[in-house]
C-alpha cells in the first residue's frame, strides 16, 4: 500500500480540471463536526478544550472525503501553487525555496514564486515533508470542516496538510502558539506528546534526535499511532514530534486561532492612546529629566483611569452592570483558597434562567446573556433550585475543574455570591 501512495503522489500527472461545487455547497462534511470528532463535545469543552490533548479513534469515517490522495496529487502538480501555500521541509529543517520555487511569465506580468512541480516533488523523493499551507484555499471539504469547527468553538480555524514520506520526520519537536485539531486521512504517523511547556501563544523548538525523540524532555506523556480516522487534539504549548513509520503519512492540522488576552485587550489600549492628550508632542528641550519622569508618571495615571473609564463604558453599551473588580477577586481568592466543602455558593437576585438548548444553558444577568456548556448542567440546576449549596456538591456533580470553572464565570457577572460556610467573607 504505501509504495502505490508514494507513486500517486509522487508520479507528475497533468492536472485535471476540479469540478466546481454545486450552487448549493453540499458536502459530506457533518455540519456540526465537533459532535463527531470527540465522544461527548460539552464533556469535551469542559475537560479538554485549551486544556489538555484528547485522542479519539476512527472518528472520521471516511477521511478520504476531507482529503484524498487524488486531490492532493492535483494540488501538487498545479501551476497555480504559490510560494505561500508550501512549505518543504527535510528532518527538521527548511529546504531552501529557491530549491522549488520559480519565477513564471504570464502573458502581461511575472509570478515570482510558483512551485515548480517537478521540484517540488522531487525533494518529496529526497525524503522532504510537504506542507500545503490554508490548504481550505483548495479543498472545499476542508474549508467547511473548518467553518464548522469555527462556528462550534466561537473562534476561526485554518488549515495545513502534511504529507510525510515513509520513515521520515518532517519537524524537529516543538511546541505551537495555538492548539489544532489533527485528522489521519492517510497512512499511519506516530506522535510523541511530552508535558506541557507554556499556556502563552508563543511557539519553541527543541533539540531531538534522529528517531523522532525529543532530548532534554524527559518521557513522552502520549505516545500513539494515528491511523486513517483517528483525531487528535493538541493545546497550545504541548511539545511533540510525528514521524510516519514505514508508510506514507498524510494528516491535516486545523489551526484553533483562538485570541489571546493581547488581542483583545489591544484594541481598547490603542483607542486610549489614540485620544488627542496622548498625540500631543511634548517639548523635551525645555522640559528636564526630573520633569519629564513626573509627567511620564502622571500620563501613566491618566492612561490608567481612562482605560479602566472605557472598560466600564464599554461593559455599560452591552448592557453589562459595571464589575467590582475588588469583590470578583475575593470572590476567586476564596475559591483558591478554602476547600471546597467549606465553601458556599449563593445565586443573587440577578441570576436568571433563559430557555436552553441540547448543547448550552443561557442564563442573564442585568441584561447580559451568559451561554454555559451543557456539561455544567447538574451543577447549575442546583443553584438554581435550591439558590444555597456547598461548593463541594458542584464538585460531586460534575466534577472539580467543571465546577471551579462555572462559578469563577458566574462570580465574574456578578451572578453569584461566595463565602466560607460560616458566612464570614461574603461576596
Amino acid at each position: 500500500m504505501s509504495t502505490e501512495s508514494h507513486k500517486r503522489v509522487a508520479g507528475l500527472r497533468r492536472p485535471v480540471a476540479r469540478r466546481a461545487p454545486s450552487p448549493s455547497g453540499v458536502s459530506d462534511v457533518d455540519s456540526n463536526l465537533l459532535a463527531s470528532l470527540v465522544d461527548d463535545s460539552d464533556q469535551f469543552i469542559a475537560e479538554h478544550w485549551l486544556e489538555s490533548p484528547y485522542l479519539g479513534r476512527s472518528k472520521v469515517t471516511d477521511p478520504a472525503a476531507l482529503l484524498s490522495i487524488a486531490e492532493l496529487n492535483k494540488i501538487l502538480t498545479s501551476t497555480a501553487l504559490r510560494g505561500p501555500h508550501i512549505r518543504v521541509m527535510k528532518r527538521g529543517r527548511p529546504v531552501a525555496r529557491q530549491d522549488y520555487l520559480r519565477m513564471f511569465q504570464t502573458t502581461a506580468d511575472y509570478i515570482p514564486d510558483r512551485a515548480e512541480p517537478n521540484l517540488v516533488i522531487g525533494e518529496f523523493a529526497s525524503g522532504a515533508t510537504l506542507v500545503i499551507d490554508r490548504v481550505e484555499d483548495f479543498a472545499l471539504s476542508v474549508r467547511e470542516a473548518c467553518d464548522s469547527l469555527a462556528h462550534s468553538l466561537a473562534t476561526t480555524m485554518r488549515a495545513h496538510a502534511f504529507i510525510t514520506p515513509p520513515g521520515e520526520t518532517g519537524f524537529q519537536a516543538h511546541h505551537d502558539p495555538l492548539g489544532a485539531f489533527i485528522v489521519q486521512v492517510h497512512g499511519e504517523k506516530l506522535w510523541r506528546i511530552y508535558s506541557r511547556m507554556s499556556t502563552a501563544s508563543v511557539g519553541r523548538i527543541y533539540p531531538s534526535d534522529g528517531e523522532g525523540r525529543a532530548l532534554d524532555l524527559g518521557d513522552p506523556i502520549i505516545e500513539t499511532t494515528l491511523r486513517p480516522g483517528d483525531v487528535l487534539y493538541l493545546p497550545q504549548g504541548f511539545p511533540h514530534v510525528a514521524t510516519a513509520p514505514d508508510v506514507l503519512s498524510v494528516h491535516i492540522t486545523m489551526v484553533c486561532q483562538t485570541p489571546d488576552w493581547a488581542a483583545l485587550v489591544r484594541p481598547l489600549v490603542d483607542e486610549v492612546l489614540n485620544s488627542t492628550e496622548f498625540l500631543q508632542i511634548p517639548n523635551l528641550l525645555t522640559t528636564d529629566s526630573t520633569s519629564l519622569h513626573q509627567t511620564q508618571l502622571t500620563r501613566v495615571a491618566d492612561f490608567t483611569r481612562q482605560l479602566a473609564e472605557k472598560a466600564g463604558h464599554n461593559r455599560t453599551e452591552l448592557g453589562v452592570a459595571p464589575t467590582d473588580t475588588s469583590s470578583v477577586l475575593t470572590k476567586l481568592e476564596i475559591l483558591a483558597r478554602l476547600p471546597a466543602e467549606e465553601i458556599r455558593i449563593a445565586a443573587l437576585p440577578t441570576l436568571q434562567e433563559l430557555a436552553g438548548s441540547e448543547t448550552h444553558d443561557a442564563l442573564e444577568v442585568e441584561g447580559a446573556i451568559i451561554k454555559l456548556p451543557a456539561a455544567f448542567r447538574p451543577a447549575l440546576r442546583l443553584i438554581l433550585q435550591n439558590q444555597e449549596c456547598l461548593l463541594s456538591e458542584l464538585v460531586d456533580a460534575i466534577g472539580r475543574r467543571p465546577a471551579l470553572s462555572l462559578i469563577s464565570r458566574l462570580a465574574i457577572h456578578e451572578a453569584v455570591s461566595v463565602a466560607d460556610r460560616r458566612g464570614e467573607g461574603r461576596t
